[in-house]
């Protein structure tokens, strides 16, 4: 997405009252968007169950095949986070 196109959404969701901006204390040519305290609350309503259900799900492995899941995910987000923002495309 562009920048415009993203600076269009966080209007929108500021507009809702999902976001609130702040200046970034450390650089005055940035913006903090944080969540509004209605947003977090709309949040974790939104994720409770799923949280729940996960937790149930999580807790029929045994602890070596969890280990491996472990392994598994911070593999994956150690290439993510070298793609950056490198596209497969």
């Amino acid at each position: 997405m562009t920048t415009g196109a993203i600076t269009g959404l966080i209007d929108r969701m500021e507009g809702m009252g999902y976001f609130r901006r702040e200046d970034d204390p450390s650089d005055r040519r940035k913006v903090v968007v944080l969540l509004t305290p209605n947003a977090k609350v709309r949040e974790r309503r939104a994720f409770e169950r799923l949280g729940r259900d996960m937790g149930q799900m999580l807790s029929t492995y045994r602890a070596d095949e969890l280990a491996f899941l472990a392994r598994f995910l911070r593999r994956t987000r150690t290439i993510v986070d070298q793609i950056g923002g490198r596209s497969y495309r």
